[in-house]
């Protein structure tokens, strides 16, 4: 197959003729602290999970899911099983996180267990895996508004 030659016009519309280069901003960046009644729950490799496709599934996982349609609003499971949403903003202190779905801790018992996790499919609804082979399609209502409602 024969190669084709292309030739990139410059469009010089598109050239800052005042730039003169991209800066390092030394100014701090803003870091939270949040007291739990529960840790984050977090799943840990056992000796015989120690391939590539465990250190993938575990090592490179985010326990804290950004939500996209509400970019002020946080999720996290802890320890005992609950879905905790908090509320972060650059001009207010930290709230407390507010208890929104528990998927129990009965399923955080099990031996091959994988780390839960969310995914915000819409504004209103979310899928959550709890790691243990269940599934739960929840409807959360608003999730931007500031009552947290409770997921069903």
């Amino acid at each position: 197959m024969a190669e084709a030659n292309y030739t990139l016009k410059v469009n010089k519309d598109l050239l800052d003729p005042n730039f003169e280069s991209y800066r390092l901003s030394l100014d701090p960046i803003p870091t939270y602290t949040v007291d739990l009644d529960a840790a984050v729950e977090e799943v840990k490799l056992k000796d015989s999970q120690y391939t590539l496709e465990h250190m993938r599934a575990f090592g490179m996982y985010n326990y804290l899911h950004l939500d996209p349609w509400y970019e002020d609003s946080v999720l996290f499971v802890d320890c005992q099983g609950r879905v905790l949403s908090l509320t972060v903003t650059l001009d207010t202190a930290l709230g407390k996180p507010k208890e929104v779905f528990s998927i129990g801790s009965e399923s955080s018992q099990g031996e091959d267990r994988l780390c839960a996790s969310l995914s915000l499919t819409s504004a209103t609804w979310v899928v959550l895996s709890d790691g243990g082979g269940r599934l739960h399609l929840l409807r959360t209502g608003k999730r931007g508004d500031s009552s947290h409602m409770k997921w069903e």
